[in-house]
């Protein structure tokens, strides 16, 4: 079950730690299972040491054309944005045992509209103690400020605030996982806080401030070493600060899975399965659907990869009582040379807004990308995305194009 949407810059946070992790220890045997974006190679950083830890700073700017920064269907607005993103990463070297803590800012700096202008950061914390080799406890905290684009379904829009909106972030999660020959076992408790700042007087961001609180029960049985079939169930509870929007739900799902692991070729999981609403309040009428994820990669050669990322599921949302989102996007790179990486994606998501008089959303994005590295320390890399809106509401319909060019140092 899908508990939240992962704040974007947290997301990347949680990305280059695992990135990292993959080939950053050298007191561990490198994590075959990665696509060739992250296959160890010459021109990775080599990080700096510290006793047990490895830190690797890096500093990424760029510089964009959108054509309709505000995601209008009417009276676009064009602009160049200068973003700049340093970051620094600190991964465990230990034979045993994992820690890794990333703290990373983003700066987006616009040329005409400077009222668009933000400024996010999140630090990140998460490690895993291996207790025997069949047991294992995995934990995770994080916290910082994001801001709502104006292409997010919940964002007010320009003519309402003259800033987007921003917010703070915070979760943490705690697992435990254990192996009983072919029998496993896992348990994992999550909790997520969105606190949004007032924009102005007739502002009422404090309405939207809500806790989500997860909880997943998985049980698997190794069919073979290489795949494991499980069964798990779900349950998340959203519950506002101010209960005025009348929100607060309850959802239930249960469903099965696989997780594959053909080492280096194929590797991740999927699941799918089936999840219940339940509003406290009767003015929202419960509704079900599917609830499903994917997280697939495949190495046809050791220059290519394929990777099927997917989620659906429950989302709280402030446009309808909730949103019963769908997500799929498949990515392909490709080593064009040692230090030539080319790829693209295209990604498709359907956000159905329950009880918002019919609101759908279809929204499409596709783009290649090309990345130059010059060597360990310095890379360059260009980016094209086209994106296309369709909706019920005619107003929330839109077209933009990005092209960025982008600088990266890192040590």
């Amino acid at each position: 079950m899908n508990t939240c949407h992962t704040p974007r810059l947290l997301a990347v946070v949680a990305g280059a730690v695992a990135s990292v992790v993959a080939y950053g220890a050298d007191a561990q045997e490198p994590d075959p299972n990665v696509p060739v974006t992250a296959r160890p190679g010459p021109y990775d950083a080599l990080g700096i040491r510290a006793g047990g830890f490895l830190i690797y700073p890096s500093t990424s700017v760029s510089g964009a054309y959108d054509d309709n920064i505000l995601a209008t269907n009417d009276d676009e607005e064009d602009d160049f944005v200068f973003t700049v993103n340093p970051q620094i990463a600190v991964v465990s070297n230990f034979p045993r045992h994992s820690l890794g803590f990333i703290v990373q800012s983003q700066n987006g700096l616009y040329v005409d509209h400077t009222d668009e202008d933000y400024w996010d950061f999140g630090a990140s914390l998460g490690g895993r103690l291996d207790i025997t080799r069949n047991n294992r406890l995995t934990a995770g905290i994080n916290a910082g400020r994001e801001h709502e684009g104006r292409d997010d379904p919940d964002d007010p829009g320009a003519d309402v605030t003259n800033e987007p909106v921003k917010y703070w972030v915070y979760g943490s999660s705690l697992g435990f996982e254990q192996d009983f020959n072919r029998f496993n076992f896992g348990l994992l408790g999550t909790f997520n806080r969105n606190d949004y700042e007032e924009q102005g007087e007739d502002s009422d961001e404090d309405e939207r401030d809500r806790n989500l609180y997860g909880a997943r029960l998985r049980t698997g049985y190794f069919v073979s070493p290489r795949i494991n079939a499980f069964l798990q169930g779900g349950y998340r509870r959203e519950q506002r600060d101010s209960n005025k929007s009348q929100r607060d739900n309850n959802v239930y799902s249960a469903g099965v899975g696989t997780a594959i692991d053909f080492t280096g070729l194929l590797f991740g999981e999927a699941n799918v399965g089936w999840a219940v609403q339940e509003f406290d309040d009767s003015q929202f009428q419960g509704s079900s659907g599917l609830d499903y994820g994917v997280n697939l990669t495949w190495n046809p050669t050791r220059l290519t990869s394929l990777r099927l990322d997917g989620s659906g599921g429950f989302q709280p949302s402030d446009v309808g009582a909730s949103n019963l989102s769908h997500q799929i996007a498949l990515r392909v790179d490709h080593e064009l040379l040692r230090n030539v990486l080319i790829g693209g994606q295209v990604a498709y998501t359907r956000d159905d807004f329950q009880d918002s008089g019919g609101r759908v959303d279809n929204r499409y994005d596709v783009g290649p990308d090309i990345t130059y590295r010059l060597n360990r320390h310095f890379s360059v890399g260009a980016g094209y995305v086209f994106t296309k809106q369709d909706s019920d509401d005619n107003e929330e319909e839109f077209t933009r194009n990005v092209v960025t060019l982008r600088l990266t140092a890192q040590l």
